[in-house]
């Protein structure tokens, strides 16, 4: 977006008249950077959160004159708006207001002490714009597409590397099953990735551990010998970056597997370990307790109990009193006892998790991290890890987990971008379960784009599904229609478009572990995937679609249209999620680069059927 010239104000006393004082639905706060950042190229971008009455915002900056900046509307639907305004800063440091005009020619002014009936002599916000937060992400990631494998479902290059007791491929999977998947698989498929546009592979965690997930890590510097080892991975990076794809790489340093060497010597040596504060240990010796009379056979610990011991090298005591079914006397995640919590304020292990960071982006070449369970971590630690990992490669790619609001971690110290969870619960809601209506996923779209800066926003990962959640088209009751609108939505909306494997194909899972079941790759050439094939390299194809400046410009009952526009490239989407055909005001469109369902473009304006979509070529 381009800075708006100023227009000189004799005043910012009442740029509209009389202020109204009622209580109006106005969010600003000059101390968030998804109301005020600083770009790059030092502009500043101002956002504001409004009624939807809102028909004009002026943004009043006062140096030596007073100088308005009219606002832009990024959109209204049900009770709010949004508008946004690029400036170049008149000065150093400056002080400033902001002028809302409503519906009725209703004037509001905004102060730091909340709405105003006018602009006094102390009612301005002041400014320093070198204190003004500049979230330096990756250009590269900007609007990119993402697609995470979940490596041992994905596909087995190397039968020879299959750990004992392999199964089937299209067996169901369990939480302790194995398929064979492997990286050597990932490589020798590049070209299915290649055709769905992708610039960044997501890797599950690769490191040596017993299980599928590999969440429970023993040896944070190997690649698993059953994924193929270093080796493996290395040809997998090299095989991506030469066709200009990206790979991070996924991991927990808040827990481990019990057999990590760090944990087993304080299995072994007890409080004597050098290692005894990299954990919080409740009670000597390192055990876990469980109790015989409260354990049900047909639960997991039921079925699994025997294994613990064995496998973990943990002792196993039973108790006879009240108290969990199983309790591990040390710190874990979630009390899980085959995951203790590493207390990363040592700094030992502390150290140890830096280093593990560094590591694979200095000596393989990996361009960054999907970090788990992120709120549990102490912020400084991702401080330090940002700048440990950018200090080797400075465009590197942090994208947190973080399930609900992650402003905290995307602040510009910590993390580029974040697993945004709020989205896929409004594109769940709206596409997949219909448990929302038109205008109140429009609405939850306005709020969401105040949630962050502008830069996180667009590196932001916009998924519908991943290993953590039940898939798409299987909430959806197996409407594949809604899984390509959602997908198109993915694809055509600001941020990383985030693909889990096998929904392009597409894929049915419920909870963990059925979403982790083995690529289908019999589907493959199926109606869907080549959609989803055309819809990704359309995306490619247009700048607008992956980076362009996004504007809500129409709803009709349960249809909507919004533009992307990055300098000559405007491209229009039209969607109708109803059961009925929807007749959209004219777009300033002519013919659809690519529809699904019944569209059609006269002088009256856009009809779009049900169930439909469009992407329509907008330059004038």
């Amino acid at each position: 977006m381009l800075p708006v010239p100023p227009v000189r104000l004799e005043s910012d006393f009442q740029i509209y008249g009389n202020g109204n004082v009622r209580p109006h639905r106005v969010r600003f706060d000059p101390a968030d950077p998804a109301f005020v950042s600083r770009g790059r190229d030092g502009l500043l971008t101002f956002r504001l959160l409004g009624p939807a009455t809102t028909t004009e915002v002026t943004l009043a900056i006062r140096t030596d004159a007073v100088n308005g900046y009219a606002m832009d509307r990024i959109g209204s639907a049900g009770s709010v708006s949004v508008w946004e305004v690029v400036v170049d800063p008149p000065a150093a440091a400056f002080e400033f207001t902001l002028a809302l005009l409503l519906e009725g020619g209703v004037p509001v002014y905004l102060a730091p002490t909340g709405i105003a009936s006018a602009i006094e002599r102390l009612d301005r916000f002041t400014l320093s714009v070198s204190n003004v937060p500049y979230h330096d992400v990756p250009e590269w990631a900007r609007g990119a597409a993402m697609y995470q494998i979940f490596p041992e479902r994905f596909a087995s290059g190397d039968p020879s590397l299959d750990p004992p007791g392999v199964e089937p491929w299209a067996a169901k999977p369990s939480s302790r099953s194995f398929l064979g998947g492997d990286l050597i698989g990932i490589a020798e498929n590049v070209e299915h990735l290649v055709e769905l546009g992708v610039d960044v592979v997501y890797l599950n965690p690769i490191f040596t551990s017993p299980s599928n997930h590999r969440y429970d890590t023993v040896d944070y510097l190997s690649v698993d010998p059953s994924l193929g080892g270093a080796g493996a991975l290395t040809e997998l990076v090299e095989a991506l970056h030469s066709r200009g794809m990206r790979v991070i790489l996924d991991a927990s340093f808040n827990h481990c597997h019990p057999r990590f060497f760090a944990f087993a010597d304080l299995v072994s040596n007890g409080a004597e370990s050098e290692y005894v504060d990299w954990f919080a240990i409740h009670e000597w010796p390192v055990r876990v307790r469980y109790r015989p009379h409260l354990l049900e056979p047909d639960t997991y610990w039921g079925v699994h109990l025997d294994r613990l011991q064995r496998e973990s090298g943990v002792p196993v005591e039973a108790v006879d009193d009240d108290g969990p079914v199983i309790e591990p006397l040390y710190d874990a995640w979630y009390g899980v006892p085959l995951m203790p919590r590493v207390n990363l304020a040592n700094p030992e292990a502390r150290r140890y998790m830096l280093d593990v960071a560094s590591y694979w982006v200095r000596e393989f070449g990996v361009d960054g991290w999907r970090m788990d369970v992120v709120r549990y971590i102490d912020h400084d630690f991702w401080g330090d890890m940002r700048r440990e990992v950018r200090a080797i490669k400075p465009d590197a790619y942090l994208l947190a987990e973080v399930m609900g609001d992650a402003k905290r971690w995307l602040a510009g110290a910590e993390f580029d971008g974040v697993m945004n969870y709020t989205f896929r619960e409004l594109a769940l809601d709206y596409f997949g379960t219909g448990t929302i209506g038109t205008t109140e996923f429009l609405e939850g779209l306005l709020e969401m784009t105040v949630m962050y800066s502008p830069a996180a926003g667009a590196v932001n990962q916009n998924l519908v599904g991943s290993h953590d959640t039940p898939r798409f088209l299987t909430l959806a009751g197996g409407d594949e229609q809604m899984l390509l609108l959602a997908t198109l939505f993915q694809l055509t909306f600001p941020g990383i478009a985030g693909l889990y494997y096998g929904d392009e194909l597409p894929m049915e899972g419920a909870g963990d572990p059925d979403n982790r079941r083995g690529m289908d790759w019999s589907a493959t050439g199926g109606s869907h995937h080549r959609a989803v094939i055309e819809l990704a390299q359309l995306r490619r194809a247009h700048p607008a679609l992956q980076q362009g400046d996004w504007r809500l410009i129409s709803q009709v009952g349960d249809a909507f249209a919004y533009t992307r526009t990055f300098g000559d490239d405007r491209m229009v989407v039209a969607i109708n999620r109803g059961t009925s055909t929807v007749l959209l005001p004219p777009l300033g469109v002519v013919g659809a680069l690519w529809a699904t369902g019944d569209t059609a473009v006269s002088v009256d304006g856009v009809r779009i059927g049900p169930a439909s979509a469009a992407i329509f070529d907008g330059r004038e």
